[in-house]
């Protein structure tokens, strides 16, 4: 999908306090963050399904920790 702001990663306008990427004309579902962030992509919280998968990843590794947990406790 074509970015209609190539710029958008390095426009600071669309970071809220730095560290939230916030821009609803770009349809990206992980933006690239700036050079001086840690990481290398960011969550576009101006997007709904960057949101879901933010949260299904969030949901997915206490999933993990959880099952580990109930694991290692039967032992």
């Amino acid at each position: 999908m074509e970015n209609l702001y190539d710029d958008s990663d390095n426009d600071r306008k669309y970071w809220k306090w730095g560290l939230f990427y916030y821009n609803k004309y770009d349809k990206q579902l992980l933006p690239k963050r700036h050079p001086f962030l840690m990481g290398w992509y960011s969550v576009n919280f101006a997007n709904p399904k960057s949101i879901l998968v933010y949260f299904g990843l969030i949901l997915f590794f206490i999933l993990i920790t959880f099952i580990s947990f109930s694991i290692s406790s039967k032992n």
